[in-house]
């Protein structure tokens, strides 16, 4: 969190201007969203217009428009936050420039959506153990260009060992960002970044173990 603190204090113009891009992009997807809820329930009162073939063609198309950009958002913000870890200086592209390994990185959440919710099924427990396993899939996929099941199983092993540390650091990172919401949910302009940050930092520190063993 200190490292998070300090490279938000020494960076703070280009930090928030990035989260503030990344919120209104997510803003305005939302409201397309809801506009085309609105007009598929109207045409749907004639589902055999042609209308209803346009808006629902229309919507497909932003749906999976979304699934890309606001999965390359999220892939570029890693990126951010892990050359800040390395003291490299990012810029604004970088939000966009990920995109290489875009199948990889969205199989990748897939897969661990998929695990997280089997792990629910099996009384909830499995299914948080098996989220801080997995946790760190994604830093992977961007830093190591690691396939989906790769990096799965790297991150399982990086984060062997360290899996109750990583859930208290979630609780202390959870607490922190919902004082940053209480704060008029202006605060989370510092405290998501600062979170964020955080964990990249973690990953870095934790990546070594891969070095460790091989993967199995």
């Amino acid at each position: 969190l200190g490292f998070g603190w300090q490279t938000l204090k020494n960076n703070p113009g280009f930090i928030i201007r990035v989260i503030l891009f990344v919120v209104a992009v997510n803003f305005l997807g939302y409201l397309i969203e809801n506009l085309f809820s609105m007009l598929l329930e109207k045409a749907g009162e004639n589902p055999k217009s042609g209308f209803f073939l346009v808006i629902g063609l229309m919507y497909l198309a932003f749906f999976l428009g979304w699934i890309f950009l606001s999965n390359l958002l999220q892939m570029g913000l890693l990126k951010i936050w892990l050359k800040f870890v390395d003291a490299q200086k990012p810029e604004f592209g970088d939000l966009f420039g990920q995109y290489p390994v875009f199948f990889k990185y969205l199989l990748s959440s897939i897969l661990y959506g998929l695990i997280i919710f089997v792990g629910t099924i099996l009384l909830v427990v499995p299914g948080i153990i098996w989220a801080i396993k997995y946790m760190f899939f994604g830093y992977l996929v961007i830093d190591q260009k690691m396939g989906p099941i790769e990096a799965l199983k790297a991150s399982g092993k990086i984060t062997k060992g360290y899996k109750w540390d990583l859930f208290v650091f979630g609780i202390l990172f959870a607490l922190v960002n919902i004082a940053g919401a209480l704060l008029c949910l202006v605060g989370l302009l510092f405290t998501v970044p600062i979170t964020m940050i955080a964990w990249a930092y973690l990953y870095r520190k934790l990546q070594p173990q891969l070095q460790a063993t091989p993967l199995s």
